[in-house]
């Protein structure tokens, strides 16, 4: 069961990655000045906050079965209605939808493997989880650069949700009736007002902000600035790739 978690890992990456090429030449192409466009690139961001909020709770509750199957599902749905995009205003809106749903599926994916990882193999379980991560971070943008130039952005992403969809079936199938073992916790859980004054922990999302920073600042500016040099759009696709085996 492991092995399916990495797969979706994987992909939930996967996907995430391939689209960063090829969201800001799509906005651009749809009309949007050059503020719509960071905010199209980060309006996935955004709501992703919000969709892992949400999934953190329901699989800390009513565990991580139904909302990983329902991310997923969302997800392969929500990436279909790019084709319907007819100008920047609607590309924000599935933006969107699209970070909401998306949002739903990693902390889902994680909670599977934390609970079926014994305390002794979890630094195994994080580096390989890890290493799928980095595949996806490698594999996505080339293919996402390379597809939509061959075809389309709407199709690259069809395609891409037509994956997670079956994904999301197989995951319907292959996790149900999983049995989940919860630890008693060994201590009360930290007061909010401790959790900000921890070190530890500011520090390490003060890391996790500014990693996404750069990539963000990747994912808005490279592209652009590759078409500006009168390069392929492949090229943003595998400079993304390198920045990924990095």
């Amino acid at each position: 069961m492991r092995s399916f978690i990495y797969i979706i890992i994987f992909f939930a990456f996967f996907y995430l990655f391939a689209q960063l090429p090829i969201m800001s030449p799509f906005a651009v192409s749809l009309g949007a000045t050059p503020f719509l466009v960071g905010l199209a690139v980060g309006m996935y961001s955004l709501s992703n906050i919000f969709g892992n909020i949400v999934s953190g709770v329901v699989s800390d509750r009513k565990g991580p079965y139904a909302i990983l199957v329902f991310g997923l599902l969302a997800t392969g749905i929500v990436l279909f209605s790019y084709s319907l995009s007819a100008g920047p205003y609607s590309l924000l809106a599935i933006r969107f939808f699209h970070g909401l749903a998306a949002g739903l599926t990693v902390p889902a994916s994680f909670t599977y493997l934390a609970n079926r990882t014994d305390h002794s193999r979890r630094g195994k379980s994080a580096a390989v989880s890890g290493a799928f991560v980095g595949l996806a971070a490698i594999v996505g943008p080339a293919y996402g650069a390379i597809f939509a130039s061959r075809s389309s952005v709407e199709q690259t992403m069809s395609f891409t949700g037509t994956l997670l969809a079956v994904l999301g079936v197989l995951a319907f199938f292959a996790l149900k009736g999983q049995t989940i073992k919860k630890e008693p916790r060994s201590s009360k859980p930290l007061a909010f007002s401790d959790m900000i004054r921890n070190r530890g922990l500011l520090q390490s999302f003060t890391g996790a902000f500014f990693l996404m920073f750069s990539q963000g600042v990747l994912a808005y500016m490279l592209p652009l600035k590759v078409e500006e040099l009168g390069f392929e759009s492949e090229m943003s696709g595998l400079l993304l790739s390198t920045f990924g085996i990095a």
